[in-house]
């Protein structure tokens, strides 16, 4: 019993799609111009479609096949490098600077953990950066001024003599 209604059921459905395909390829058909011969023939000898592809056909062609263009350039350049992977690769290259998919990147899934221990290392990293700073500051105050190309360099030296720091 539950076949028979499930059969009737898809059965119901695929019969409902083909006439609502249909009912859209013929709103189609006119509202695109690619309807423009009785069934007897077109006369004059113009084919079919010739509306259709003289008309709107001609507006969204071009279009589709630019997009689709730029989809399979864009999937080129940002392709798994691994030999006869077609996925697309990671945001993120590998230490190497490989492009890698999520099956072939050696680092597992960023995980919230992951996620947390990267940012504490790099704070780390900043800290000592920042004290390496510091550090160069006080061995040579005016390291970091800015200073003209060509300017004389100030020597220190006797306020009274005129020459000054």
């Amino acid at each position: 019993m539950r076949n028979w209604f499930r059969t009737a059921i898809l059965a119901g459905i695929l019969f409902c799609a083909i006439w609502y395909y249909h009912i859209w390829e013929h709103w189609e058909s006119h509202a695109t111009g690619s309807y423009n011969c009785p069934p007897t023939g077109c006369p004059g000898g113009v084919a079919h479609n010739y509306n259709f592809f003289s008309g709107w056909g001609s507006d969204w062609i071009p279009s589709v096949i630019t997009v689709f263009g730029l989809m399979l350039g864009y999937w080129w350049h940002n392709r798994c490098q691994v030999s006869g992977c077609l996925w697309l690769s990671r945001p993120h290259p590998t230490a190497a600077g490989n492009k890698a998919c999520f099956v072939h990147h050696p680092e597992s899934k960023l995980t919230k953990v992951m996620m947390h221990a990267r940012h504490h290392d790099a704070l780390k990293v900043q800290g000592t950066l920042d004290e390496i700073h510091r550090h160069v500051q006080e061995l040579s105050p005016n390291a970091g001024l800015f200073r003209a190309p060509n300017s004389p360099v100030e020597a220190p030296g006797d306020p009274e003599s005129g020459v000054t720091k």
